[in-house]
């Protein structure tokens, strides 16, 4: 899992470098969005899904 988290941070900082839009979403998707509370599992799986196939 630390391995993921160290990729997903890299990778982030990479999409910032290069997108504006990225930078408005990726801090609060990364914390708040996906919490048990504020989005079901189901739909965020679903969501994730969905970001995956449209790139």
């Amino acid at each position: 899992m630390e391995e993921f988290i160290k990729e997903r941070k890299i990778l982030n900082e990479l999409m910032e470098k290069q997108d504006d839009f990225f930078k408005l979403f990726s801090k609060p998707l990364d914390t708040q969005e996906w919490l048990d509370a504020a989005i079901p599992k189901k739909y965020r799986e679903l969501m994730g899904i969905a970001i995956s196939l449209a790139f």
